[in-house]
């Protein structure tokens, strides 16, 4: 854990400096090599990683498969960029550098272009696991960052060009289509009134809804999982109470913050109420998790909004102080006590050669 923990430190270090400078146009450029220098110790890491994360056997095999003809994703970007990879080379290495690089530019062009406190964003992206995902999960993970820098587009409802992103995102994976009816939620006030009888329903409902979701899904691409490896479904407890606590302070602040008029937040606060609302069905349907990840990378964005509500300084402290070790406690229970995304011990490929 040492090595990410260093390239934390060295990203927020550069991303705080670069803060300074985020207003002052007569250090434009300054802003953007300190912008450049937070993202790559990410992408270091990232690139150079040796058998680190889950998925990481499974994309190396698919490189050689794709390339030789006998196997390949069914989106088919990705396989274009083994296929264009395979042409300067025939090491998988090259592949995973230019995942890190896509994945890690999109998410932190978006960190820059709209985080209200950057080096915050960039810590919760760490803390979320949503990086650690990033090194397993990496078609997703594309397609993740790549909605996460789209989602600009949302706020200012140009609709052509964040559809446009969407669609270079279901190029890298499918799960991306679910962020096509995202779009809509745009302009639907979040109301808690609302948001506990919809839960209160889904709750009630559930056991109907498990039966409907299973025959529906069964009849889609995603059946096979129901009798694969993955169809032992376990809930997700620890995931599901700390979503649910994050929809409890997005609440509050929606509630008691002056925010009427902020679509944007109203938007995040909608989100994190499908995100939990997701996480319950982790009971049943195999792999559902992947769409709670879909929609909770839009909360390295929200949640420095929300905190900045919190308009008297010592309670803001508190909060980020929440929200941290909340987080933080996330990512040893997920790394450290389940297991999950195999990235610890860190090793890189020039320990392996």
């Amino acid at each position: 854990m040492a090595t990410y923990l260093i390239m934390l430190a060295v990203s927020v270090f550069f991303a705080t400096c670069a803060r300074r400078l985020q207003y002052e146009t007569e250090y434009r450029k300054v802003y953007c090599v300190y912008g450049i220098l937070s993202v790559l110790p990410f992408v270091i890491v990232s690139a150079v990683r040796y058998r680190v994360g889950t998925d990481w056997y499974i994309y190396d095999e698919y490189f050689h498969a794709i390339n030789e003809g006998t196997n390949a994703f069914r989106e088919p970007l990705f396989n274009l960029l083994n296929r264009i990879i395979y042409l300067f080379t025939h090491d998988s290495q090259l592949l995973f550098v230019a995942v890190a690089v896509i994945t890690l530019s999109f998410t932190f062009l978006a960190i820059y272009q709209q985080s209200k406190y950057i080096p915050f964003s960039i810590i919760l992206y760490f803390l979320s696991t949503i990086y650690f995902n990033s090194l397993n999960q990496m078609r997703q993970a594309i397609a993740m960052s790549i909605f996460l820098y789209a989602s600009k587009y949302i706020w200012t409802k140009n609709w052509k060009k964040y559809m446009l992103w969407v669609l270079v995102a279901v190029g890298f994976h499918i799960s991306a289509l679910i962020y096509v009816p995202v779009y809509f939620l745009y302009g639907w006030k979040a109301e808690i009134k609302k948001h506990i009888v919809l839960f209160g329903i889904v709750i009630v409902s559930m056991p109907v809804l498990k039966v409907v979701i299973i025959s529906i899904l069964k009849l889609t691409p995603y059946a096979w999982y129901f009798d694969s490896a993955y169809s032992s479904n376990d809930f997700l407890l620890a995931g599901f109470l700390i979503s649910f606590v994050l929809l409890v302070f997005h609440e509050y602040y929606n509630y008691c913050g002056n925010t009427n008029d902020n679509m944007t937040f109203h938007f995040f606060v909608n989100m994190q109420w499908l995100c939990v609302i997701s996480l319950l069905c982790t009971a049943f349907i195999p792999q559902v998790s992947r769409i709670s990840s879909a929609l909770e990378i839009i909360s390295i964005l929200a949640i420095p909004r929300m905190v900045l509500f919190e308009k008297k300084r010592n309670q803001r402290i508190i909060v980020y102080c929440i929200m941290v070790l909340m987080l933080a406690t996330k990512l040893i229970y997920n790394v450290y006590v389940c297991g999950f995304y195999d990235v610890i011990p860190y090793h890189n490929i020039y320990s392996n050669m």
